[in-house]
């Protein structure tokens, strides 16, 4: 009877055994699974490199070019009270500062100040505009610049010739979107929207003035006609932005007010130049425009 007893007790030990290795087994299968749909669901979205992101923005690009600036209204219904007093339906008007995008041609990216001078020098001893712009503790140097891709291209392989290892840079500004209530201290985002979508018409007209120059197609008195229209409109636009409202989340005030500034003073020397266009030292003009189209991305972007 003893060894009998012996023996089941050894064959349930055996099964309890089996039974715990079971358990930990079907433990483990479950944590992977688990492991397994947390990293599906989180992680690959991230990793996820099967996109063309060179194709995606092209796309976008696109779609938004096409699209013209646009304003809607949207009401939204009375869906509260307070006391007996029912709250009243707001307007919210939607409009937009179409996109746009500059394609520079880079020559450097320097952290020493004392080769910067030098390599500026170089430039106007060859009549090559120039703009330095600082960025995260270093200076990236382009030359001439456009609105369009293509206006770039044309002149890459001449800058090439100075600077072998030169390349377009593209920054691309998509539609900037902004909401405000349609009341009358607000209408003022409005106005100020209009005139940053004309002053981006004007920078693309000069950007084709200077492309069809460096072609020997351009018309420099148009030039000058269309740099008296921006100063006009940087007038408008100044007046607007002094009538926002303190408390405004739209736009940022003092880029603003510092990009009408620079913009007025190169407008002004860029028509000192123009005076005699048949000597006009266009290099300088250039470098102008450039600082001038720099500023704008820093008041929108």
């Amino acid at each position: 009877m003893k060894r009998v007893r012996a023996i089941r007790k050894k064959n349930h030990g055996r099964k309890n055994n089996m039974s715990i290795i079971f358990f930990v087994i079907l433990m483990a299968t479950v944590a992977i699974y688990a492991g397994l749909k947390i990293t599906e669901e989180w992680v690959t979205p991230v990793l996820d490199t099967t996109i063309d992101q060179d194709e995606d923005i092209q796309a976008l690009e696109i779609q938004e070019t096409k699209s013209e600036p646009t304003k809607s209204s949207d009401t939204y219904e009375k869906d509260a009270t307070i006391g007996d007093k029912e709250i009243e339906a707001k307007d919210i008007v939607t409009d937009e500062i179409r996109s746009f995008s500059i394609h520079m041609i880079q020559i450097a990216s320097l952290t020493d100040a004392e080769n910067i001078e030098q390599l500026v020098k170089y430039l106007d001893e060859k009549k090559l505009p120039h703009l330095v712009y600082k960025k995260n503790d270093s200076y990236k140097i382009y030359t001439k610049g456009f609105i369009k891709r293509e206006h770039a291209k044309y002149q890459l392989d001449e800058i090439m010739t100075h600077f072998p290892d030169a390349f377009i840079f593209t920054k691309h500004l998509f539609d900037l979107k902004l909401e405000f209530e349609k009341a009358e201290v607000n209408s003022i985002n409005g106005e100020i929207i209009t005139n940053f979508n004309e002053l981006l018409g004007f920078m693309e007209a000069q950007s084709e003035i200077l492309y069809n120059y460096y072609k020997k197609e351009g018309e420099l008195d148009l030039y000058v006609e269309l740099l008296t229209k921006q100063q006009t409109l940087l007038d408008t636009l100044s007046d607007n932005v002094n009538k926002l409202p303190t408390q405004n989340n739209n736009f940022r005030k003092k880029e603003i007010e510092n990009m009408i500034q620079y913009q007025k003073s190169n407008i002004e020397y860029s028509k000192n130049l123009l005076t005699n266009i048949e000597n006009v030292s266009m290099y300088k003009v250039h470098s102008l425009f450039l600082d001038s189209l720099f500023r704008v991305v820093d008041a929108i972007d």
